[in-house]
């Protein structure tokens, strides 16, 4: 469920088609996101998923599975 929750968004932002988007796509170079595609990604994330991003965590993100990740520990409340 996450995940094509997480396909939405980055179709939404990035003008990509949801279903060719997988986790193992870098952010930078498979998807061609610059920093404030990322920006809204993430504020997109947290709204849709209801958690907060640290700065710290919004750097080390690199993949769409390292996002999905991410909203999976947060939900989980580690």
């Amino acid at each position: 469920m996450e995940m094509k929750k997480l396909c939405r968004i980055f179709a939404e932002v990035l003008h990509v088609d949801e279903r060719e988007v997988i986790q193992d796509m870098t952010l930078a170079e498979d998807l061609d996101a610059d920093s404030l595609d990322l920006f809204q990604i993430m504020l997109k994330v947290e709204q849709t998923f209801s958690i907060r991003v640290t700065e710290q965590e919004f750097r080390s993100l690199r993949t769409v599975r390292d996002i999905l990740h991410l909203i999976r520990r947060k939900q989980d409340g580690r």
